[in-house]
């Protein structure tokens, strides 16, 4: 006849590894084993960090992938139309914005008055001047379409002495941006400018 205490009455100890002994692994009160996750940092090994739930965060940046798509999280497109007229030799800060986003473009415009086109349009960002060049030297430049430069071409017609000069998209910043408008026209003259930005919500 059969006697002792059936298997699932066993009592099973389960140990782990460290360095050359077997250490029993401990449980919590609710019989769950707890684990401390490390990961190799250089030379050494780093705890991974859970959030509240105890869910853990991958940095997908730092990983070994092929390539990695990111989505900047901007705001809605805002906008500034508007004109000025502006002194001669004289700089003129038409447009400033603070805060943190992406130049989506614009355009600068100016006509009437005189065939040189003697003007340039300054973008400034996070307070550094990255583009001052003039429309002329621009023309001179073919420097006709967007990204090329921060500042480039659309209309140029001397006959009618009327100016186009866009602003490229895509110019992200971190603090602030702004639009500066100086020319050697010889008088006074009206700018009119569409500028459109989004900021990180």
């Amino acid at each position: 006849m059969a006697s002792g205490r059936p298997d699932y009455f066993g009592t099973i100890v389960a140990a782990g590894k460290y360095d050359d002994a077997y250490t029993p692994i401990a449980l919590d009160v609710d019989g769950f084993i707890t684990a401390t996750m490390k990961g190799a940092y250089d030379a050494g090994l780093k705890t991974i960090a859970v959030d509240s739930s105890g869910i853990m965060k991958a940095n997908l940046s730092a990983q070994d992938l092929d390539f990695l798509t990111v989505r900047p999280a901007y705001g809605a497109v805002d906008d500034d139309i508007d004109g000025k007229l502006i002194a001669d030799a004289t700089e003129s800060v038409i447009f400033t914005k603070s805060g943190r986003g992406v130049l989506v473009g614009g355009v600068v415009r100016w006509w009437g008055g005189s065939s040189k086109a003697r003007l340039r349009v300054k973008v400034v960002i996070d307070t550094n001047s990255i583009c001052a060049v003039y429309t002329d030297d621009l023309m001179d430049r073919h420097i006709t379409k967007p990204n090329i430069l921060p500042t480039y071409v659309i209309k140029y017609d001397e006959v009618n002495y009327a100016y186009v000069v866009g602003i490229s998209p895509g110019i992200t910043f971190e603090s602030s941006f702004a639009i500066q408008i100086y020319h050697e026209l010889g008088m006074n003259q009206q700018v009119n400018w569409e500028l459109y930005w989004a900021l990180v919500p």
